[in-house]
């Protein structure tokens, strides 16, 4: 099995890069905004731990000169597969949902 196969079910279209076990990923969302939605990720009884997800930012600049921030979700995707992907989706997506609903996004 290929590794995009394995990592294909979570957020594939958002995949920005891949250098050796790690995967980074960019949702569109602000460094902050990715970090309370890790708050909301419930890994017990999976095989993910949260140490193997970090939030990394930067910021990006228009033609304008204009700033924003970029959020990458940083994945330790060593170890993990197809289907704890699957898992990591499923549990991402509920996450979200529940950010969204504490903060009324």
């Amino acid at each position: 099995m290929d590794n995009r196969e394995i990592y294909a079910d979570f957020f594939y279209e958002a995949l920005s890069m891949t250098h050796g076990d790690l995967l980074f990923d960019g949702f569109n969302l602000e460094p902050w905004e990715l970090s309370n939605i890790l708050l909301h990720l419930k890994t017990d009884e999976t095989n993910w731990s949260k140490n193997d997800l970090s939030v990394k930012g930067y910021k990006n600049y228009d033609e304008e000169g204009n700033s924003y921030d970029v959020g990458i979700l940083q994945v330790n995707a060593s170890g993990y597969t197809k289907e704890d992907f699957q898992d990591l989706s499923r549990l991402w997506h509920e996450a979200e949902r529940l950010w969204k609903k504490s903060s009324n996004h």
